[in-house]
């Protein structure tokens, strides 16, 4: 049996632990994902630089909210908190950022060399 790897990110002063996707669900969200989080991406792996995220957000949301906010849930739906799933309606109720912030983590522990290819370093 295989050792599954796991990340454990902190966001703001909780600890969050990401399991990389299988192959195939990974796969299934990389088409979704360049679509509607190409932008946030390259503008939240750009943090201390002068990025307009606020424009970005909107211009993300205004493309395609139902799909971008579905994206996002299935991004961090297998993440776990004190050994349990998160429930994002517990977890980021009045808590955005945080929600964004783990999404992108999920991001770059799953798809970091699809997007160091598009450009997007998230050193």
């Amino acid at each position: 049996m295989q050792q599954l790897e796991q990340h454990i990110k902190e966001i703001n002063g909780k600890h969050y632990t990401i399991t990389p996707f299988v192959g195939t669900k990974g796969f299934k969200y990389l088409g979704r994902l360049t679509k509607y989080a190409t932008p946030l991406v390259g503008a939240l792996a750009q943090q201390g630089e002068d990025v307009d995220l606020p424009a970005i957000i909107q211009n993300v949301f205004f493309e395609g909210t139902d799909e971008f906010v579905s994206l996002i849930l299935e991004l961090v739906s297998d993440v776990h908190r004190d050994g349990m799933k998160i429930n994002p309606d517990v977890e980021f109720k009045k808590n955005y950022m945080t929600l964004l912030e783990l999404a992108l983590e999920v991001i770059k522990i799953n798809y970091e060399d699809v997007f160091t290819k598009l450009g997007i370093s998230f050193n």
